[in-house]
């Protein structure tokens, strides 16, 4: 019915990557014009590729067994199978057969699914509900292209193609199904963001950093400049783009910049215009009337229904009726004179050039994303100015835009007309002749001067796995933390300060290695005279300093006075308020009696540790003495460590009652709705927008099944036992929505912390850790100017060092007297008590933190800790002792730390070790020596 189709003077992503010596094919559904009877246009090999295997648009009758696919112009005949799966069949063996294997591709694979007529096995269809379903049928065959996909690269793997292959999936536009558009306004044929959004996936493992979220308003109308930018090579010349090169944000180089707003046209619409910049959405509607036969149309959309059995009451009738897949003789006739009075008649088009706009309607995606309010009269500068930018891009566009002679009686039999075609590619090229427009000047919202100063909320888990949280992949519904995450920065390989809670607590607080801080190892308060040290600066004392009120609620580990035994206590390492606990809560999560405020007992509570915590510092804020004064809450949970307790109903939904994991998992969700209801308060009190909340454990879980397969657990410096969540939640200072997969960690906090607040880090203090502030607010330059390192003075593993991808252990040079024999004999005494299987990996730690208790088990577990803790007394021998041998491993190659790499990089080995001797001889220097406590082996605890 139409001559217009795509211009052959375009120039195409195909022409260009064909120019530059790429093999080119399309695969799939066509659509922008292919010669018909007479009527002759150009076909995909006019516009740059090669080899093509596709259809001039919907596969018929269906995705299944479809009969009009044609490859280079010639019919193929009907075939088995689905269309996406055709379509990768016919990708896969051009791969094959290509003349040249190491010749760079382009594969333009634009499958049929999910448009109507629908169609998937009945295997997949089942998954999704009745076979008969429209739903159902309509999601498996998007499960189905997902699996075809699949195939694809799984093909270009196996080629060892897949790592230096950019891969970019989208849709066309949104779905005419409103239940898949995330309840955005508008579907398919609507220029409100429910038409027009759509995915956007860019993988590249060997050109761009993966693991990210990008919320830069973009489109497909940027790949043409963005694959040029990627793999650099120039825009065609003297043509005008109207989109932009995403190549900045996508290897985060450079700046990006979009030299004119985005923009869609739809002349046969309502909604005549749409053009969008920064979080405003502008949508002009039409001026002027085209000849539509509106009655006949609503009669044959009526009778149509009424023969489908669809309520003519539907909303959105249009769709429904042309995407089901009943059919019939007189439904297949109705619905051709359907789709000829819908259709764009090329007669319309000096009318659309003679018209123009009759309104506008203004909306701010950032506070309004479902489009519902229009606040043209409310922003009258925004609205003023959006609209002269869309009128002299319309004009601009209009001028362009070429007049097509309309076909002789389009709904009769179609006339051998020859398309409006004139002049050569040269001619019609459009040069960039004005000048770009300035680029926005953003002032970064952790400028100190220009708001005021961040609230402050570290939240710490106790033994959290680094796999444990929903957002993580885990088994736990945390649905607040996953919030938090999604609107927020999650980081993925974010570190503890430690792999065991003490040293993990004292480096976090200071930004400093914890040997530095007087902490050696896990500390027992009756057994130990160190502690940390009251001369080191800690997160409280440098936000107390500039006029935040501080508080502490929880775990506190780092020392406490104990007897006679006088320590610092939080007050002194500068919280204003404390309410919490020595060590762990004691019998068990449930009704502690061992929480202190402000140093003096409380005690017997009611309720689980978390949620009396939270109960607690929700309390603080609602009695601060200036509540406009900012505020640092440090609120460090005891859950998951044990010893275990949650209530029955939470417990139920992850097993048995008595079961270990299940109450660990309970620990972890029943601590999600304890933040949660601190979430909830902020909210209420107006302060969650401009308070940064930072959320981590003190280490690896014990629970080995729980970190991720990573080598090690809790206690161990492999992966396992030191990688940890890191979530960074702030949402008046930096854009969520995104993954950071810089190497990070909690030793990063408080240089963090006061890059974000805009407050000087602490004079003449040297600070282990980096300010991961330009990560998160995307602005300046991230430097760590020494790697990532931790030392376990008493373990075999002494050190382990973190450079980029490589990670260097040092093993430790010297012994420290330990019975072996004794301790292995207590673990498999308790384990037989509580009825723990011997073989257990990791055994030790699973009969410490099993929730099974007895007098003879209680007493097998103190001399069992006392035996395995650290000891002041062997302080000498580490400071003089050393290194024995190192291992190296590559994280991006080898995740699971399997494969020890040192005599394959010797340079990098050696060039590490240098590194990590030089530190840990600073760091030794540092440590302080602690007085041992006499006969401390046999002393019991108090």
């Amino acid at each position: 019915m139409h001559n217009m189709h795509l211009l052959e003077r375009e120039v195409t992503i195909p022409e260009l990557l064909q120019q530059s010596g790429y093999g080119t094919a399309h695969f799939g559904k066509w659509h922008i014009g292919m010669t018909s009877g007479k009527r002759k246009k150009p076909s995909p090999t006019e516009h740059g590729f090669d080899y093509w295997f596709g259809l001039s648009n919907g596969a018929h009758p269906s995705h299944k067994n479809p009969v009009n696919f044609l490859r280079n112009g010639k019919p193929v005949g009907p075939l088995k199978g689905y269309s996406c799966q055709l379509i990768v069949d016919d990708a896969i063996r051009w791969l094959d057969q290509k003349e040249s294997p190491d010749q760079p591709f382009f594969l333009n694979l634009w499958f049929n699914e999910p448009h109507a007529k629908l169609a998937a096995s009945d295997e997949i269809v089942s998954l999704y509900g009745d076979l008969k379903d429209e739903s159902a049928i309509y999601s498996a065959t998007v499960d189905n292209t997902d699996r075809a996909i699949g195939r694809l690269v799984a093909k270009l793997k196996a080629m060892g193609k897949l790592d230096s292959t950019l891969i970019i999936y989208s849709s066309d536009h949104g779905s005419y199904r409103t239940d898949r558009n995330g309840g955005l306004n508008g579907n398919k044929g609507s220029n409100f963001e429910g038409g027009l959004r759509s995915p956007g996936i860019f993988f590249w493992p060997r050109g761009i950093r993966g693991g990210r979220i990008e919320d830069t308003a973009c489109g497909s109308v940027d790949l043409l400049p963005t694959i040029c930018g990627l793999i650099g090579i120039d825009e065609p010349a003297s043509v005008h783009l109207d989109g932009a090169d995403l190549s900045p944000l996508l290897t985060e180089k450079g700046a990006f910049r979009r030299d004119q707003p985005l923009l869609w046209l739809a002349p046969s619409s309502g909604h005549l215009a749409t053009l969008r910049d920064g979080s405003y959405t502008l949508m002009g509607y039409r001026g002027y009337q085209l000849p539509f036969d509106h009655v006949r149309f609503n009669e044959v959309l009526r009778k149509m229904a009424e023969l489908a059995g669809i309520d003519p009451s539907s909303p959105n009738l249009i769709q429904a009726v042309s995407n089901t897949t009943f059919s019939s003789p007189e439904f297949q006739r109705l619905n051709v004179e359907r789709v000829r009075l819908q259709t764009f008649q090329e007669a319309w088009i000096p009318a659309i050039k003679a018209g123009g706009f009759g309104r506008f309607a203004l909306y701010d995606l950032s506070t309004d994303p479902l489009q519902q309010n229009d606040i043209s009269k409310q922003r009258p500068k925004v609205t003023e100015r959006l609209k002269k930018k869309l009128l002299e891009l319309y004009e601009d566009v209009m001028a362009y835009a070429p007049v097509w002679e309309p076909v002789a009686d389009a709904y009769a039999t179609p006339t051998a007309a020859s398309p409006a075609r004139s002049g050569t590619r040269q001619e019609f090229r459009r040069p960039r002749n004005d000048s770009p427009p300035s680029p926005k000047v953003l002032t970064s919202s952790a400028t100190r001067s220009s708001r005021k100063l961040p609230n402050v909320v570290v939240l710490l888990a106790d033994d959290l796995g680094s796999k444990d949280l929903g957002c993580n992949g885990g088994p736990v519904k945390t649905p607040v933390l996953d919030s938090l995450a999604a609107r927020g920065v999650r980081f993925t390989d974010f570190h503890a300060g430690a792999a065991v809670c003490s040293p993990s607590r004292a480096t976090l607080l200071t930004g400093r290695q914890n040997l530095r801080t007087g902490i050696y190892g896990v500390l027992q308060d009756q057994w130990h005279n160190m502690h940390l040290l009251e001369r080191e600066v800690t997160i409280a004392e440098v936000l107390q300093k500039a006029g935040y009120g501080t508080a502490h609620f929880g775990k506190w580990h780092i020392g406490m006075t104990s007897g006679k035994r006088r320590k610092p206590s939080p007050t002194q390492h500068g919280f204003d308020y404390w309410f919490g606990l020595s060590n762990g809560a004691s019998p068990s999560h449930k009704n502690p009696v061992n929480f202190r405020r402000n140093g003096k007992p409380v005690g017997p509570l009611k309720g689980y540790s978390c949620q009396l915590v939270v109960d607690d510092a929700i309390d603080w804020l609602e009695t601060k003495a200036n509540p406009d004064q900012p505020f640092f809450m440090n609120i460090w949970f005891n859950e998951p460590h044990s010893k275990l307790a949650a209530p029955d109903e939470i417990v139920s939904l992850y097993g048995d009652l008595k079961d270990e994991s299940a109450i660990y998992s309970a620990t972890v969700d029943n601590t999600d709705r304890a933040i949660g209801r601190l979430v909830a308060k902020l909210k209420a009190m107006g302060k969650l927008d401009n308070t940064l909340i930072i959320y981590s454990s003190d280490h690896g879980s014990y629970r080995t099944d729980r970190n991720g397969g990573l080598n090690g657990n809790k206690g161990s410096n492999f992966e396992g036992g030191l990688r940890s969540p890191g979530i960074f939640f702030w949402p008046r200072g930096f854009r969520g929505g995104r993954v950071e997969n810089t190497p990070s960690g909690s030793v990063d906090l408080l240089p963090t912390i006061c890059g974000l607040a805009g407050i000087e880090k602490p004079k003449g203090v040297h600070l282990d850790g980096a300010d991961l502030s330009p990560l998160l607010i995307e602005k300046g330059t991230f430097n760590r100017s020494q790697p990532m390192f931790w030392l376990s003075p008493s373990s075999g593993h002494l050190a382990t060092l973190r450079e980029g991808n490589y990670t260097l252990m040092g093993y430790s040079g010297y012994k420290l007297p330990s019975d072996q024999a004794r301790k292995n004999d207590l673990t498999r005494q308790m384990a037989r008590l509580a009825g723990i299987d011997p073989s257990t990996p990791n055994l030790g730690a699973h009969v410490v933190n099993t929730t099974f208790s007895s007098p003879e088990y209680n007493r097998l577990k103190g001399e069992f800790v006392r035996l395995r803790t650290f000891q002041e007394a062997w302080i000498p021998t580490i400071k003089a002792g050393g290194f024995s041998r190192f291992a190296l491993y590559d994280s991006n190659a080898d995740p699971l730390q399997q494969n020890d790499i040192s005599k394959q990089r010797p340079k990098v080995t050696e060039r590490l070790k240098k590194k990590l001797q030089e530190l840990y001889e600073d760091v030794m220097a540092d440590a302080p020596d602690w007085e041992p406590l006499a006969n401390v082996s046999t002393t019991p605890p108090s």
